[in-house]
């Protein structure tokens, strides 16, 4: 290919991304919004801007009684304390050994690379906003050659996707936006 293909087809890329955002950010756009205010209710960040002003103009501070973070972390600390193994389960009466095997690499696999805390930190993301993505993925960083598998949180703002999903497993998103 030459200089001036290879510009067309990022032309071309660029548009067709482009088109994929304004379809999803049409959709997505008030969600995002009241996800951003519910972040910073739990942040603490409680006033308007004009009730801060108004409460500057009569000397008097800004003061929250954050009772929103205090139960989102309650229910997140049961989350944490109470969170469960994946465990693999026999179809057959044959098959036992092999589910033992599994569930030993799941575990194995878990807690080498850290998934169980990736995971509260994704059901503490969801508390906040109402929504996180977990991905899994290879690391090649410590073994070049086989890698390792890494489970990776997206948070509430780092992601688009399609607005005509219907499926909690996302088979049905024809397209997404990842760390926009």
């Amino acid at each position: 290919m030459d200089e001036s293909q290879n510009e067309s087809k990022r032309v071309e890329i660029i548009e067709a991304r482009n088109e994929c955002y304004n379809q999803a950010i049409r959709s997505w756009g008030p969600w995002i919004q009241e996800a951003s205010k519910d972040m910073a209710f739990f942040l603490g960040d409680q006033w308007t801007s004009q009730e801060r002003q108004n409460l500057r103009m009569q000397g008097r501070a800004a003061l929250v009684f954050n009772k929103v973070r205090r139960i989102v972390k309650l229910i997140e600390g049961y989350e944490r304390k109470t969170r469960i193994s994946l465990i693999a389960s026999a179809v057959e009466n044959s098959d036992e050994k092999t589910a033992d095997q599994i569930t030993a690499m799941l575990l194995w696999q878990m807690n080498t690379g850290n998934f169980h805390m990736t995971m509260s930190d994704c059901f503490a993301g969801a508390l906040k906003t109402g929504m996180n993505l977990a991905y899994m993925s290879m690391d090649y960083e410590k073994d070049p050659l086989s890698g390792d598998v890494r489970l990776d949180r997206l948070a509430h703002n780092s992601f688009l996707l399609d607005p005509r999903l219907q499926r909690r497993d996302l088979k049905d998103c024809e397209l997404s936006l990842i760390h926009i």
